[in-house]
């Protein structure tokens, strides 16, 4: 879409962006940053559980290796089916 087919611009304040760059990374880098930076943070709390970004890359790294495991290769295709829990999140990465 060219700038002049976007009329909310005109709208926005003039220090507000109409676009930002991105680094081009991978969400697991993302997450293996994180990780690294903010250890003992917490990533996820859900319920009366909070998972530290450490714990979450650890687990993220656990359910990667057992679907590695169980055959499952770069480019293959996983179903996920999980309610909205840490689970989720998991696999997600």
């Amino acid at each position: 879409m060219a700038y002049c087919e976007k009329p909310w611009f005109k709208l926005w304040p003039k220090n507000v962006p109409t676009t930002l760059k991105y680094p081009e990374v991978t969400l697991p880098q993302v997450l293996e940053k994180s990780a690294n930076d903010y250890p003992d943070k917490p990533a996820i709390i859900f319920e009366d559980i909070a998972l530290t970004y450490k714990k979450l890359n650890e687990n993220v790294n656990r359910f990667a290796s057992a679907l590695q495991d169980l055959g499952v290769k770069k480019g293959d295709r996983v179903a996920v089916y999980l309610l909205n829990c840490p689970q989720f999140i998991i696999a997600t990465y």
